[in-house]
């Protein structure tokens, strides 16, 4: 889903810096929140490092949101998207960001 967000930021970009700001600030104003939010989600598609929260294994947060839950002990799966924020998580080398 990542490369949609991404040409859908720069489609959006492009023609936010088309608009002139005196003749129409509403759609400024509007396109500047639009852009932002898209900005979010196309950060949220790239994958992140684990927040190590103790030493365990299951003990692992979300990089983005610090929620529990991207380890499912029970399972012993790892998720490669929070189930709160949809941050992609990065498990490769199993390294953690501290």
């Amino acid at each position: 889903m990542s490369k949609y967000h991404q040409k859908a930021l720069e489609t959006l970009q492009a023609f936010n810096n088309l608009v002139m700001p005196d003749e129409y600030p509403e759609y400024k104003i509007g396109l500047k929140w639009i852009i932002r939010d898209l900005q979010e989600l196309v950060d949220r598609d790239k994958p992140m490092k684990p927040h190590q929260d103790g030493i365990e294994d299951w003990d692992r947060s979300c990089p983005n949101c610090r929620t529990d839950g991207i380890w499912s002990e029970e399972m012993m799966y790892k998720h490669n998207y929070c189930s709160n924020c949809g941050q992609a998580i990065d498990w490769s080398e199993d390294e953690v960001a501290i």
